[in-house]
Parts: C-alpha cells; sequence; structure tokens
C-alpha cells in the first residue's frame, strides 16, 4: 500500500484480517469485527440479486452524537456473483475493508 507505513498494514491485518461479522439482511445491522450500528440505524438500500448488490448505508451526523464530525458507513456486498463466496466492501469513513463472505 503505497503511502502507508508497513507497520500500519500489519497493525490492521491483525485486527481485522480472518475475522468474522455478521449482516441481518432485514435490517442492515452489522455484529462482529466490523459494525454499523451506533447511534443511528442502517438503511437497507438494496436487498441484491443475482444482478445487484446488497448495499447498507449507515450516517451519523455531528448533532447525532459523531462527536467533532460527522460519520458515513457502508457495506455493499457483489450478490450477484455465482461464487457460494461473495466478494465485500466496507467502508468506515475513510478507512476501506475488502474481502469475501458467505450466506450462512
Amino acid at each position: 500500500m503505497p503511502g502507508i507505513p508497513k507497520a500500519s498494514v500489519e497493525y490492521w491485518q491483525k485486527l481485522y484480517e480472518g475475522k468474522e461479522f455478521t449482516v441481518d439482511r432485514q435490517t442492515g445491522i452489522m455484529a462482529g469485527t466490523l459494525k454499523n450500528l451506533f447511534t443511528t440505524k442502517p438503511v437497507v438500500i438494496d436487498i441484491g440479486s443475482d444482478q445487484n448488490s446488497f448495499k447498507v448505508v449507515t450516517t451519523m451526523r455531528r448533532d447525532q452524537g459523531a462527536g467533532v464530525g460527522s460519520n458515513v458507513y457502508v457495506l455493499v456486498v457483489r450478490e450477484f456473483e455465482k461464487a457460494p463466496r461473495k466478494p465485500f466492501l466496507f467502508l468506515d469513513n475513510e478507512d476501506t475493508f475488502i474481502g469475501t463472505c458467505e450466506h450462512f
């Protein structure tokens, strides 16, 4: 990763690589290593299909308890992928997490 010290990459990998989280597909609430439920609730934008990704967004403005600024959390799961393991992207403000997940 250009511009990121090796120690930082290793730190993040140790915290998140190989760890698990779950998503309630009805509410969009994530639990486990990655989370998106704070003082505001997630909103499922798209439930996903064989042609579209599952998408959930959570926002929190400063006046909603975000502290010094606002926060945004976005989860996108590529439901349309034919493989049992679906690629995902999770955005926690400026931090981006990628990996694969599966239904259980």
